[in-house]
């Protein structure tokens, strides 16, 4: 914990595809510990948009990491 801020701090990291070399993002997520080995990733398919993406949920909370298969990923921050 963080005693200046009185909270975790999370960090993204993102690059685009370059030479070859596939796009990436990564993101630390530092929740409460009673969090952990609850959380799950869904993969949605939208077949009618033919878009397909991956969320990241822990139980009761509405979390807004996602990436889909557009090359768009969003991770957010405290």
């Amino acid at each position: 914990m963080d005693s200046d801020l009185g909270f975790p701090k999370c960090t993204s990291i993102a690059a685009g595809k370059r030479n070859g070399a596939p796009a990436f993002v990564a993101q630390t997520l530092d929740i409460p510990r009673f969090y952990h080995g609850h959380q799950a990733v869904l993969r949605i398919r939208d077949e009618r948009e033919g878009l397909g993406n991956a969320r990241l949920h822990d139980p009761g909370r509405y979390r807004r990491q996602r990436l889909n298969d557009r090359s768009v990923g969003v991770c957010v921050n405290a």
